[in-house]
């Protein structure tokens, strides 16, 4: 049997027919110019070969079908779960008017975008993501959101779940960080709340299990049951002791309990564990973690908003043209911002919203010398690579996002390397140290910074 052909619809469009799990990368006999789309025309039994038969041939990630319309057989509809999320739409075969229409449809918006059919090597898992907004950008797909989709077991995902295939590999505070940067470089901006979610306390996941257990030995093996009073003697007893020949028999009197609500009332439940037989009258509930298998109790969970963010005309400039990886690339690894950029640094309060889980430590430095204010900001550089600096006008600012109980520390490194480089730090300069851990802390500090430079 054949794995594939190629065919020309009316717009002479050839379309690459795909029979079988055909992986189209490293197939040497199929080169990208050769076809302008897909079409996978089968539907196996085995749901997996399908899906399979999807993925290697997928205009999101794979080189020679990077951004091309893909079809799939009319006969796959709603039988290819999640892999639903990364199609273009279904036909009855390649020659279809609808995809013929959705071909170029697509292909005028791509052409109208200037987005380019070359795709970028991706190195780093911020390019992965810069390639999937591209691709969303080619779908007329402008918002997204971090919420979890159900069947995808890590969780979260970004953009119509196109890393479904990539759930494993990809962390999710590599996608929470993709996002944060994309805020504060003004590339995109929340424009809606979606949900709350509660994550984690230790690896912020949020595919969670919630189960009733016990309070003494936190076993789920429990049961629940009704509690019997009886009117004539009084006796208070769970309803198992009750039962007698498939009747209800007092086991304090021996009467036979016939009419509730004459011989007998249900006022209350009460709980037993199989596992080391204590009675309770109420459970308790624990949380499990699907990802690191913690457990804990919903009380302390993490809280986290997820909001709908759509990308802004810069973010999709950026886009676009490409030259959002150069940007990732310079928020990686210099650490130096544009002050707009800070702010927003500030202003987006990724992880603040968990919890406040996270501290900012911020340093502002005084320096009148123009050449001692460069001096000390490759010091920072060099020395704190994982801070966000910027500098206006006289004014030197540093960014350390701390966790709880750690901002002292950071504030003293900080101050420390500011000790080394400059002989008497307090006389010379003009020293601000803050600490927000707070939304309204953080709020104060920017309004105070902006207030400041108005005056200056």
């Amino acid at each position: 049997m054949k794995e594939y052909s190629i065919v020309t619809n009316r717009n002479n469009r050839k379309i690459l027919v795909i029979y079988s799990p055909l992986n189209v990368e490293t197939c040497a006999d199929i080169k990208k110019n050769d076809f302008d789309a897909i079409f996978v025309d089968m539907a196996d039994i085995d749901y997996e070969v399908n899906r399979l038969a999807i993925w290697k041939s997928s205009p999101v990630l794979l080189d020679k079908c990077w951004l091309k319309p893909q079809f799939v057989s009319l006969r796959l509809k709603n039988n290819i779960r999640m892999t639903q999320y990364i199609v273009d739409g279904y036909a009855g075969s390649p020659l279809d008017e609808s995809f013929t229409m959705a071909i170029e449809d697509i292909m005028q918006h791509i052409d109208k975008l200037g987005l380019s059919y070359d795709s970028i090597e991706i190195m780093t898992a911020n390019d992965l993501f810069c390639r999937l907004s591209q691709f969303a950008l080619s779908r007329r797909v402008t918002t997204y959101t971090t919420a979890a989709l159900n069947g995808i077991a890590s969780g979260y995902t970004l953009l119509n779940a196109a890393l479904f295939e990539y759930q494993e590999t990809v962390y999710k505070q590599e996608r929470l960080l993709f996002n944060q940067s994309l805020q504060e470089m003004g590339y995109a901006h929340p424009v809606r709340f979606y949900e709350k979610i509660h994550l984690c306390p230790r690896c912020k996941h949020s595919h969670l299990y919630f189960a009733e257990c016990c309070p003494s030995c936190k076993s789920t093996n429990i049961v629940e049951e009704s509690v019997i009073h009886h009117f004539r003697c009084a006796n208070v007893s769970p309803e198992s002791e009750y039962v007698y020949d498939d009747e209800l028999r007092c086991p304090k009197c021996k009467h036979t309990l016939r009419h509730i609500g004459v011989d007998y009332d249900r006022p209350a439940s009460v709980y037993q564990c199989k596992d080391c037989g204590k009675q309770f009258l109420h459970s308790e509930m624990k949380v499990t973690c699907s990802n690191c298998k913690n457990v804990t109790g919903p009380s302390e969970l993490l809280q986290q908003d997820i909001m709908e963010c759509a990308f802004t005309s810069a973010g999709v400039q950026a886009l676009v043209s490409g030259d959002i990886f150069m940007a990732m690339e310079r928020e990686v690894f210099s650490g130096y911002v544009g002050f707009e950029h800070f702010i927003n640094a500030l202003s987006v309060n990724m992880y603040s919203r968990i919890s406040n889980e996270k501290v900012y430590s911020v340093i502002k430095l005084t320096v009148e010398d123009e050449a001692e204010l460069k001096r000390l900001v490759k010091v920072f550089l060099a020395r704190l690579p994982f801070s966000k600096l910027t500098t206006r006008k006289s004014q030197l600012y540093v960014l350390v996002v701390s966790d709880k109980g750690k901002s002292d520390e950071d504030l003293l490194s900080m101050e420390q390397i500011l000790s080394y480089e400059i002989e008497d730090l307090k006389k010379e300069y003009t020293l601000d140290k803050y600490v927000l851990a707070t939304l309204e802390e953080v709020n104060m500090f920017i309004n105070e910074q902006k207030r400041m430079l108005k005056i200056n």
